[in-house]
């Protein structure tokens, strides 16, 4: 579900808000008059950024720049829907951050959420993860980029994606949305989350129809057409193209362990991608990328399995970004998990649409 953004600052004077909103500022009449209703009612953070682009304690230190200008810690701010009421267009948004290679990382919320808990301090289940840039572009609308004027120090940008891809955090549309997380990376705000504590152990644990690829591979490690080409390897020697086969739940059926998996694929620098499907109707699947310590800790342990002779990193890793723009419906006979992971390593084909890469030059706004 999308996520409201719409949050207060938690001021070190609780109550004051006219301290909050600079003075330069000028808004239209209707905007203003709105905007001080927001105020009064649900404080500095969030608002201050949307409105003003200005963090509390920094000033004004964001700057719009085009698309074409993407760089890596550049927030990028989408519709919260896709309506045709403009107010609402300008003022609730959602906050996402440019990570390279034409991938967002975001902050979601996953529960439900009703229109009155804009304002209040209800919590819900969050996930954070990466997208591909075009989808997101596709599903949420156009959107504007915002990049802090003195420019971002990478090294530490993407230390913080990198832990935040293996944290987890209760979504609050008031004290932890998405706007505290974007920020957060640029180390501008707090955001509350909890690193998932990595342990170091070791795991001990074509047919004629698409329905057997998953069966043979899961029983067999083996593809037709290639035969046994797989071996199983230790967690602690993860390379980019091995794939972690997780428990599909983590009950205590012993066979229901060993026959029912989900299949992920290691990437490198912790994050693992993969393909599930979602109760959604308009979403049917959905590819992400998600830090394999966090999925670990939801999914369970997990076994790894290796190409024999190894993969084309180049190869592997053109797949990968082509899939992260890509829509695809799931099948748990036909294309499920497993195929997407016999797709990134040249094994097996997988059903999915490329989204057109023409979006993002239609997408700009209006006088950009």
């Amino acid at each position: 579900m999308p996520c409201i953004s719409l949050s207060p600052w938690r001021s070190e004077q609780p109550g004051s808000v006219i301290d909050s909103v600079p003075e330069k500022t000028m808004l239209p009449a209707s905007i203003a008059s709105l905007s001080s209703s927001v105020y009064a009612v649900s404080g500095n953070t969030t608002t201050r950024f949307l409105l003003f682009k200005s963090v509390h304690g920094q000033g004004e230190i964001f700057n719009e720049v085009s698309e074409s200008e993407l760089h890596p810690g550049d927030i990028l701010l989408f519709p919260l829907d896709r309506s045709n009421n403009i107010i609402v267009q300008m003022i609730f948004r959602h906050a996402a951050v440019y990570c390279g290679d034409d991938e967002v990382i975001h902050f979601v919320a996953t529960g439900t959420q009703r229109k009155r808990d804009v304002i209040s301090s209800r919590t819900t289940s969050g996930v954070i993860a990466k997208e591909g840039l075009v989808k997101m572009v596709k599903e949420r609308g156009k959107y504007l980029i915002y990049r802090k004027i003195d420019g971002v120090n990478l090294n530490d940008f993407r230390r913080k994606v990198k832990e935040a891809m293996n944290s987890e955090a209760e979504y609050c549309a008031s004290k932890n949305n998405c706007i505290h997380f974007a920020l957060s990376l640029l180390g501008l705000e707090k955001f509350s989350s909890e690193l998932v504590q990595i342990q170091d152990e070791v795991d001990s644990s074509h047919s004629e129809t698409r329905e057997y690829v998953s069966l043979e591979f899961l029983f067999y490690k083996c593809v037709t057409g290639h035969g046994e080409i797989f071996e199983e390897v230790f967690s602690d020697n993860l390379q980019p193209g091995d794939i972690l086969l997780f428990p599909l739940d983590r009950s205590n059926n012993t066979i229901a362990q060993a026959l029912f998996r989900h299949a992920a694929v290691y990437c490198g620098d912790g994050e693992v991608i993969h393909f599930q499907g979602t109760e959604s109707q308009q979403s049917p699947g959905v590819i992400t990328k998600e830090g394999l310590v966090k999925m670990k800790k939801e999914r369970g342990q997990y076994q790894v399995y290796r190409k024999k002779g190894g993969i084309v990193l180049n190869d592997f890793r053109h797949r990968v970004r082509k899939v992260m723009n890509s829509e695809a419906t799931y099948d748990p006979y036909t294309n499920n998990c497993i195929h997407f992971a016999l797709y990134l390593l040249g094994l097996q084909e997988f059903y999915s649409n490329l989204v057109s890469m023409e979006l993002v030059s239609r997408l700009q706004w209006d006088g950009s």
